[in-house]
């Protein structure tokens, strides 16, 4: 019994030696939202939950006439975390649907949806937006980097009638299976079809400047704007991409592209070039359908390339499957 009792002492021992050597947790704070007012107040109380937060939007369309904003203090918060919107939620938030066309926000095209993150990453997931654009800025120039590994990522986002802006120097921007289509900018300062503005803030305190990559990526009647700063040139990689557009697709100022098995008429570019190894790149009509889909026998088909960073996506934009047939297609379905 002495022996058991001596075994009973050190298991609790470990116990707490362990609790007390673990780091803090921090849970998720998770909100459930249904209506658009709601979703406005899980991007307040998002702000000052000192968590990592989740914001699940259950399928509708939600309407919105000015902008929504999530931009936690740089100065007063201890801790931000990363906060994730995605749409396709069931009633209780149980269930979820993957289809970007399950969960709309709506608009007439002047509202945006401002996340304004300094030292969390943000994900944006199975959403639709339609006259709503969406915008992210992280610190840019002369504002320090308050945390490493950060990451601005879209996955699975339909958006029509408007724009994508995201912009920082602490985070590497990425787009999955997503479609941009009759591009708006709803800011002068921009090209007024811009579909796609990415600012890869590049700054001399910086160890390894933020990057961007597309993969799966559908641009269709708007423009699509990558620039960085001057400090040094922005690293920019396109995989299985088409981008439709009359007259010059994409624009990169201050950017390196390595671009393969993508569809483009031309990219304009302005101290940068197109990375040596680029390959499989096309100007072919991609014979899209009225769903932005390839058509059957469309070049887009079975054209793609499987050898992406972290590997192919099992779902598209739509939820179906990734890979159909010989190989994957290029786009975003």
């Amino acid at each position: 019994m002495f022996r058991h009792g001596i075994a009973r002492w050190n298991t609790w021992l470990v116990l707490l030696l362990c609790a007390v050597a673990a780091p803090e947790a921090h849970a998720l704070a998770s909100y459930c939202v249904g209506t658009q007012s709601a979703f406005v107040a899980a991007l307040d109380a998002a702000e000052t939950d000192n968590d990592d937060s989740r914001i699940n939007l259950r399928t509708g369309v939600y309407e919105f006439v000015d902008d929504a904003y999530y931009t936690p203090s740089q100065s007063v918060r201890p801790r931000e975390g990363r906060l994730i919107i995605e749409g396709g939620y069931g009633a209780n938030c149980t269930t979820r649907t993957n289809d970007a066309r399950s969960t709309t926000l709506r608009g007439d095209g002047h509202a945006t949806i401002r996340l304004s993150p300094w030292r969390g990453s943000i994900e944006v997931r199975s959403l639709g937006f339609d006259g709503v654009s969406l915008a992210a800025f992280g610190p840019t120039s002369g504002d320090p980097c308050l945390a490493s590994g950060l990451v601005f990522d879209v996955t699975r986002v339909r958006m029509n009638h408007g724009m994508i802006r995201l912009a920082s120097k602490c985070h590497d921007i990425t787009l999955r299976d997503t479609l941009l289509t009759n591009g708006y900018a709803n800011d002068f300062h921009y090209t007024f079809d811009t579909a796609l503005d990415v600012y890869l803030v590049q700054d001399t305190d910086v160890a390894d400047p933020a990057t961007l990559t597309l993969i799966g990526v559908t641009v269709a009647e708007g423009y699509t704007n990558l620039m960085a700063g001057s400090a040094r040139t922005g690293a920019v990689s396109l995989y299985n991409s088409i981008f439709r557009r009359s007259g010059i697709d994409l624009r990169a100022a201050g950017v390196n592209v390595y671009a393969r098995n993508n569809r483009y008429d031309r990219i304009a570019f302005q101290d940068g070039a197109l990375v040596l190894g680029s390959s499989g790149n096309t100007s072919a009509d991609p014979d899209l359908d009225a769903d932005y889909r390839p058509n059957p026998g469309s070049p887009m088909v079975d054209s793609g390339t499987a050898g992406v960073p972290n590997g192919l996506g099992l779902l598209d934009l739509f939820a179906g499957a990734r890979v159909v047939g010989a190989g994957v297609d290029r786009g975003a379905l």
